[in-house]
């Protein structure tokens, strides 16, 4: 199962730095398939955008069309810090956090190669004992592993396209990348 998007000229980012040089952007929507309960798909927003005048070396991920409220901004090779982010549960509608973190492998200097990997989705409920003993993580630092909930694992790459794999990883908090075609 996959998703692809193209890259096109961005269009109704709000918040965007006039400083962005012809900045790219595509929305992909994220279906997370393999958690024990079912997630609500979310549509996340990918810009990418120059820092300077080497040619696009950056990567905004935001779950709205609004820089200030990005999940990150990255440059190849580089891990985004742990997003903690509310998924809707699909059977009914209650809202869990999730936390993931995200890798830029590649973007080229005119944006037509680009791979980003997305670890898999931790849940924060469910799987310690006991539960009031979750209050005691920082989830803004660490990813706790586990193989319950809100779990899913991708490698995005392209040509100007998205296309990514989306499985339940094997090894708990260990997301295995996959090239993906």
């Amino acid at each position: 199962m996959g998703v692809q998007g193209t890259f096109e000229d961005a269009e109704g980012w709000e918040n965007l730095p006039e400083d962005k040089d012809e900045p790219l952007d595509m929305s992909v929507t994220v279906r997370f398939k393999e958690g024990v309960e079912p997630v609500e798909d979310q549509v996340w927003h990918v810009l990418a955008w120059q820092s300077g005048d080497d040619g696009y070396d950056r990567v905004t991920v935001a779950p709205v069309k609004d820089f200030h409220k990005a999940f990150f901004t990255i440059a190849p090779r580089q891990w985004s810090e742990p997003v903690e982010h509310d998924f809707r549960i699909a059977s009914d509608g209650r809202t869990e956090k999730g936390v993931f973190r995200c890798k830029l492998m590649q973007l080229s200097d005119d944006a037509e190669e680009f791979k980003l990997y997305v670890s898999g989705v931790a849940g924060r409920t469910q799987f310690i004992a006991p539960a009031a003993a979750a209050a005691n993580i920082d989830f803004s630092r660490q990813i706790t592993a586990n193989d319950i909930g809100l779990v899913a694992s991708c490698t995005a790459s392209s040509t100007r396209k998205l296309s990514a794999s989306w499985w339940n990883f094997t090894v708990p908090g260990f997301g295995i990348p996959l090239n993906a075609s």
